[in-house]
């Protein structure tokens, strides 16, 4: 009888362990998804803007936009963009109360360079950092 009592006992105390698993299991992803969530939410109404403010800037005398002509830019100065695996993409980060770095990010061989531009909110003021920055946005 003490024998069964025992090991109803750790039964008991293994499906209890194994609930509370299941649950703080359940905080986390509910957590991670949160914190995904957040993270969109954070780039589609913060960081959206400047990325868009750059990418429609025209480019002197191309007739095309930033955002529309990066790629034919960057080839055209004979540089070879890895097209498998890794994509070119757009990003900005928030460095300080209303100023980002907006930035292309591509990859050359095996190494990724970028193009950026600060981006001063909310005048709208944006600052090449960089040659080929400053060529793109104002066709020095």
């Amino acid at each position: 009888m003490a024998d069964r009592l025992e090991a109803r006992s750790e039964e008991g105390a293994r499906s209890g362990a194994l609930r509370r698993s299941i649950v703080l299991l359940v905080i986390a992803v509910a957590g991670l998804a949160l914190v995904a969530c957040f993270g969109w939410y954070q780039f589609s109404r913060r960081a959206a803007g400047p990325v868009r403010l750059v990418k429609e800037h025209t480019i002197s005398g191309a007739g095309v936009t930033i955002g529309e002509g990066i790629e034919r830019f960057i080839r055209d100065k004979g540089v070879k963009v890895v097209e498998k695996g890794f994509k070119p993409s757009w990003g900005a980060e928030e460095t300080g109360r209303g100023v980002f770095v907006v930035s292309y990010v591509y990859e050359v061989g095996r190494q990724a360079r970028w193009i950026s531009w600060q981006v001063l909110l909310p005048s709208g003021r944006v600052i090449p950092r960089g040659g080929w920055a400053r060529e793109l946005w104002s066709g020095d």
